[in-house]
């Protein structure tokens, strides 16, 4: 129907627009995206939907509105793990992640640190409940996801384990292995039919950004346990 298509459409236009271009209509859109596919019972385009928002909010430095739509995500865990898939839980965290890193008012990432440092208790609940979600991204076994939706959303798939990794690296000092480095880039390597030329190109950009990682630490005294055989 017409809901149907509306949805639709503004999910192409926000995947094909950004923020940081187009301040004015893209709250507006992921609004007006959200509300619909919450009215629907869309679970996929819902969470997708709440994503952009926390992009949106959180690249505005807008934390109150960010915490509200982190929030509504945990709202419908069970609901899009089990009616759509993990994976795009998972996505979804990978958006909260970004937008606790980039904080810079301290509102979210000033009560993470102080837990993680001083073993603060947390004076907001969301920001609680956001710090069990992100261990959960953290200690996800990525080989239990779904392989179908794996290799139909391969780039989806990087940027929660690129998530993932960054997360053990900040919060366990975990410095990615060469082994888990030369899985992901045999991963995007190995890409078929439509996705092949982008596997290539996202090969090259792990390779290069593996290179810049090394050279950042080749001085330093202390070894960080890379590995890197490209």
């Amino acid at each position: 129907g017409n809901t149907e298509d509306l949805i639709s459409i503004l999910s192409q236009v926000l995947d094909a627009g950004s923020q940081q271009s187009n301040e004015e209509q893209f709250p507006l859109h992921a609004t007006e995206y959200y509300k619909l596919a919450k009215s629907s019972g869309d679970y996929l385009n819902r969470i997708q939907s709440v994503g952009y928002l926390i992009d949106y909010y959180g690249y505005m430095q807008n934390p109150d509105s960010t915490i509200h739509y982190m929030n509504e995500g945990f709202q419908i865990k069970d609901s899009v793990e089990n009616r759509v898939s993990k994976l795009r839980y998972l996505s979804f965290l990978r958006n909260c992640f970004n937008a606790a890193n980039n904080d810079k008012t301290g509102r979210i990432s000033g009560q993470i640190n102080s837990f993680n440092s001083d073993g603060m208790q947390f004076e907001d609940p969301t920001i609680k409940r956001l710090y069990e979600e992100l261990e959960y991204l953290k200690d996800f076994d990525l080989s239990k996801l779904d392989a179908t939706q794996v290799n139909e959303y391969p780039f989806v798939y990087a940027n929660v384990w690129e998530g993932k990794n960054l997360l053990r690296e900040y919060w366990d000092g975990h410095a990615l292995q060469a082994n888990e480095f030369e899985g992901m880039y045999n991963f995007f390597s190995q890409l078929k039919s439509k996705h092949q030329e982008w596997g290539w190109i996202n090969s090259i950009w792990y390779i290069d950004r593996r290179i810049k990682e090394i050279e950042k630490y080749s001085m330093d005294p202390e070894y960080f346990g890379f590995g890197f055989t490209y």
